[in-house]
């Protein structure tokens, strides 16, 4: 108590101002300095609660003539307690805190609520109330933790009062992030980043979901890693391309979550499907046709064709329908490879292969003299030199002998049996 609250009034005929102080048994108080004078030279610290005190000014005139007094009492009350807690003291962004429990809880109090940021800025307005709503606190940091300090205050009637901090930790939340492709032909790995921001010691946890109803191409390993393998296995036309819901979320040290999802699209590749013709005889000319699960989800629009042997032949073709002339073989059988890669506009491309075979052309071969004796049977003089060029000594025959006359004779034995006949003078031609 000082000599702003307790102070004498002057008088000009007053001389001596002197203080005492008395407690409630009428005992007198030390104070220091031990005598308190002049009419503002109260000064005196009550330290105990619940006490009553006595402060006797005596006021003497000039000359010792006169004196007089005045008395004031003083008593002190218990300051209210201001303890509380709250329910939680920590909570990942955004966290709003809750009381949990008020020590003064005599209605005759008020209480106030002040909530201020670390830089000392006041969060909302103040609040009253025994449990006052608690404004909701936000962390805009993904690394680091935010503190905001709530202020308690209780008052009684007698205008003492005192107050109780406590601090709030508001704790980041993460980031999940990453970065991909975000489409591929089948078979497909793509290639998944993360980049992920939050406290050291992130927990990761990747899923794959299929967006619809169909048989899963993925799989997914190191699920629990921030590096993960994500692989799609082949899938072709005519089977629908495929979508896919890759999410993240990661986890901090706090608890704290945060997740991110992309959405994935599986091209099926397109079917490269030809069909050839039964093998046949060179020379021939080779024309592919479109097979029955020839096609695309996209459009093809590049083809790459090639006809190749076990040799030097080699043909190739961009256009959608070519056609390639294979000659013909005297040396047995000669298999061609015919190759189709197709391309969509996705970039997705297949390929297939068909084989087409060139029978061996055999030769046709015999001598005959030009000049013989009527009567003469031909296969007496006709040399037959003809070969399967197949690797084997098999033939067919079909010989035609012709006439003078225009009439043909035909047969079918290795060497024709016929004889040769001129009724006539003059030479005659029979062809063979």
């Amino acid at each position: 108590v000082t000599a702003s609250d307790l102070f004498a009034t002057t008088y000009t005929t007053n001389d001596t101002y002197t203080w005492t102080i008395t407690d409630a048994a009428g005992n007198p108080v030390t104070t220091t300095p031990a005598t308190l004078t002049g009419a503002t030279g109260f000064n005196h610290t009550v330290t105990a609660v619940n006490t009553t005190l006595t402060v006797t000014l005596t006021v003497s005139s000039a000359h010792g003539c006169n004196s007089a007094t005045a008395t004031a009492t003083i008593t002190t009350y218990d300051d209210p307690d201001p303890s509380w807690t709250l329910t939680s003291n920590a909570g990942c962004n955004p966290f709003t805190p809750t009381v949990a429990t008020v020590a003064a809880t005599n209605p005759a109090l008020t209480h106030s609520w002040d909530v201020f940021d670390a830089t000392g800025t006041q969060v909302g307005t103040t609040l009253t109330g025994l449990n006052p709503t608690l404004p909701t606190l936000s962390n805009t940091s993904n690394t680091t933790d935010a503190t905001y300090t709530i202020t308690h205050t209780v008052s009684d009637q007698s205008g003492c009062s005192d107050s109780q901090d406590l601090t709030v930790t508001v704790y980041p939340t993460p980031s999940a992030d990453f970065t991909m492709t975000t489409a591929g032909c089948a078979a497909w790995t793509p290639v998944i980043s993360d980049i992920s921001v939050g406290k050291t010691g992130l927990q990761y946890s990747w899923s794959i979901t299929p967006n619809g109803t169909f048989t899963s191409q993925a799989t997914l390993t190191g699920a629990n890693t921030s590096t993960p393998a994500l692989t799609f296995s082949a899938l072709q036309y005519p089977q629908a391309d495929q979508d896919y819901t890759l999410t993240l979320t990661v986890t901090s040290s706090d608890g704290c979550t945060d997740t991110y999802a992309q959405t994935l699209t599986l091209y099926a590749r397109p079917n490269a499907d030809f069909t050839v013709p039964a093998d046949a005889c060179g020379p021939v000319t080779l024309a592919p046709s479109a097979g029955t699960d020839y096609g695309s989800n996209g459009t093809i629009n590049a083809w790459s064709w090639s006809v190749t042997d076990a040799g030097t032949f080699s043909q190739t073709s961009t256009q959608q329908n070519p056609s390639f002339t294979l000659p013909a073989s005297t040396n047995g059988s000669v298999t061609y490879t015919v190759q189709q890669t197709v391309t969509d506009d996705r970039g997705c491309d297949d390929t297939v292969i068909e084989t087409f075979t060139v029978l061996p052309t055999p030769t046709a071969s015999f001598t005959l003299p030009t000049d013989v004796c009527t009567g003469t049977n031909i296969n007496t003089v006709l040399t037959e030199a003809s070969t399967p060029n197949d690797g084997t000594t098999t033939l067919n025959y079909s010989w035609t002998i012709t006439e003078p006359s225009g009439t043909t004779v035909n047969s079918t034995l290795a060497v024709p049996n016929y004889v040769l006949l001129n009724t006539t003078n003059a030479a005659i031609t029979y062809t063979v």
